[in-house]
């Protein structure tokens, strides 16, 4: 039973060790809730050109500013409410350069362009990553959180 307390708390120790080198990392929760609303905002009133230049690249390259208008137009959101930050494992890409990322579950309500009435996203979560020094969308996905 002692044995197993110590190891629970060596394990606390390196959550809250680990959080709090995540956390040192220009990672400020409040920077990156306003780049999230920024980007919605933009996603709000299709500005494609800022959504776009808000995609890390090379998502960012491989659509236009029209394909990006085009694939989105289709809904648009309502309202959305950030849930929380959440600091994730950093990906490393293929040059071997590591990046910062979070994720920001969020509460989303949107209108598809032929249905009367706006819908709730369940579980819709966007995934972002620090690029030299600026946060960018990477991914929306919808995890059971």
């Amino acid at each position: 039973m002692k044995q197993r307390m110590e190891m629970k708390r060596l394990f606390m120790i390196s959550v809250v060790a680990l959080s709090t080198c995540i956390g040192c990392h220009s990672f400020r929760k409040g920077d990156v809730e306003s780049v999230v609303n920024t980007f919605h905002q933009a996603h709000q009133t299709h500005d494609w050109e800022t959504v776009r230049s808000m995609v890390a690249s090379p998502l960012r390259e491989e659509k236009s500013a029209a394909q990006w208008s085009k694939e989105n137009e289709k809904f648009t959101i309502v309202s959305w409410k950030i849930i929380r930050v959440e600091p994730t494992e950093a990906i490393t890409n293929q040059t071997g350069k590591t990046f910062k990322t979070v994720k920001v579950p969020m509460d989303m309500v949107v209108k598809q362009k032929d249905d009367p009435e706006p819908r709730k996203l369940k579980g819709h979560t966007d995934y972002w990553m620090l690029v030299d020094g600026k946060w960018q969308w990477y991914y929306t996905g919808y995890p059971v959180d």
